[in-house]
């Protein structure tokens, strides 16, 4: 993989990300995923981070131990963001994750059973889902 396919690897999987990857960049990726097990490889420790990308949509976020806090959801048609969410919570739920922090509460995270937690409820909750060692 020479390095200007390594920085144009970089720059896609950045847009991926931002939700901003175009048709022919999708292609693109996937193209030089196909052409190189380095671009495969760095596609796979890239997605390490937690993300559930999907052409049309994903989220991403950071996870720490049984806790998972979300960070950022897009989405370039109507609702598809949902789907990601759908599995995210069902990948979580496999790995064992016991708290998902969405950073604040709307309507929509409430039909999917969403609900806010007082600070000091939610420390708990924190403490029992985070491994801290001394």
């Amino acid at each position: 993989m020479t390095k200007q396919e390594r920085n144009e690897l970089e720059s896609l999987l950045m847009e991926l990300t931002e939700g901003d990857l175009s048709s022919e960049q999708s292609h693109r990726l996937v193209e030089l995923m196909n052409q190189s097990p380095e671009a495969k490889q760095q596609y796979l420790e890239y997605c390490q981070m937690h993300t559930m990308l999907a052409w049309e949509h994903g989220l991403y976020g950071v996870r720490i131990d049984r806790v998972f806090f979300g960070e950022s959801m897009f989405s370039r048609k109507t609702d598809a963001s949902k789907i990601a969410l759908v599995r995210l919570v069902e990948w979580l739920r496999d790995e064992g994750v016991i708290l998902l922090d969405t950073q604040w509460m709307t309507d929509h995270l409430k039909t999917f059973g969403g609900y806010e937690v007082p600070a000091d409820i939610y420390k708990g909750m924190l403490a029992e889902a985070i491994d801290v060692r001394e």
